[in-house]
């Protein structure tokens, strides 16, 4: 072999040594979070050296791009507030609807009405905030939930992108192509979640979304909801703990054990603990006035309804004190033992 033959292999060899060096330290500085490099090399290894880092930083910027959508995705998909997303058009003059998650659909989306008259019979009224209206004298006059609108469901969801593509009425992902199905979780043994979770179901029919029932055992459906916080829509309901700001912080507080669909907003814990730790009760009545305006921007959960339960009791005996809860009643030991025979 002639000494040019081997020099040019020499410098092949040379050549492709260097660009794995080059490969390697290129990952290793990215992995380090350098973003932009460049390397001067021999003018004959210049197009392949440059090709491969540009090809590896093109990569990266796509792996990180599509990371960031799929965790924005993700956040906007299982928030449970309502989020739109529009887009500037006419010159910042207007805007259209470009997205919208569950959350925000489901607002307009959900009979009250006819859940209190059907799967209720009657026994219960409506509830636009956190605070229960047995709470009259701390109730936010002002915050309203809007009203069941199916139409104005479907067109946030037509305006989003999703429609129904293959006429079978349920709305298509314009992702993937396939029916948008939600899972609702409840707790199987309450006969009355049992009707409403069929009215809901109707509901999203009406909407153009397929709503699957899933009643479940009450341990099985207290771990999921929350431990693993697993589901895609969950159908419960709570009982009056103590007072008003006691209540909420209870179940909306970021910190909050019952907080199961994971809130953490700071001014809702600011309305909040200003609320119920202050010691003047204008304070606190302004505090929770701006909670359930707050609470209705940003719609944590959609209230349905506070059921109205009905006790017998003989005309013998007295001293019944009613408890404005399903946890307490009638029936509560604190109730009983003021009791007392006529």
């Amino acid at each position: 072999m002639d000494k040019p033959t081997k020099k040019m292999i020499f410098l092949f060899i040379l050549g492709m040594l260097v660009v794995a060096s080059i490969i390697i330290l290129q990952e290793y500085l990215y992995g380090q979070g350098y973003k932009y490099i460049s390397f001067i090399l021999p003018t004959f290894l210049g197009g392949i050296s440059i090709s491969i880092i540009y090809c590896f930083h093109y990569k990266r910027l796509i792996l990180e791009k599509t990371k960031k959508e799929s965790r924005y995705k993700k956040l906007f998909e299982n928030t449970n507030n309502a989020v739109a997303i529009y887009r500037p058009i006419e010159n910042g003059n207007n805007f259209e609807l470009i997205d919208i998650n569950q959350k925000g659909v489901e607002i307009d989306n959900h009979d009250r009405e006819k859940i209190i008259g059907m799967a209720l019979q009657g026994d219960g009224q409506l509830i636009d905030t956190g605070v229960s209206p047995v709470y009259e004298d701390v109730l936010n006059p002002d915050a309203k939930l809007p009203e069941y609108n199916p139409e104005a469901a479907q067109q946030k969801l037509a305006e989003a992108g999703y429609e129904d593509t293959d006429g079978n009425g349920i709305v298509n992902d314009p992702e993937n192509g396939e029916d948008v199905v939600l899972e609702m979780i409840y707790d199987g043994n309450d006969v009355y979640l049992k009707k409403t979770a069929q009215i809901l179901a109707e509901n999203y029919k009406n909407m153009g979304l397929r709503l699957e029932l899933k009643p479940l055992e009450k341990s099985t459906y207290s771990d999921l909801l929350f431990n693993q916080k697993k589901f895609d829509v969950n159908l419960g309901g709570w009982g009056i703990i103590d007072e008003a700001s006691d209540s909420m912080y209870t179940l909306y507080h970021s910190t909050a054990y019952l907080n199961f669909m994971s809130l953490d907003s700071e001014k809702l814990d600011t309305y909040m603990e200003n609320a119920r730790f202050s010691a003047n009760e204008e304070v606190m009545l302004e505090n929770l006035y701006a909670f359930q305006e707050e609470f209705i921007e940003e719609m944590p959960v959609v209230t349905l309804y506070v059921q109205q339960y009905n006790f017998a009791y003989s005309n013998d005996f007295g001293g019944f004190e009613v408890y404005p809860s399903d946890l307490k009643g009638l029936v509560d030991p604190q109730s009983l033992s003021g009791v007392y025979k006529k």
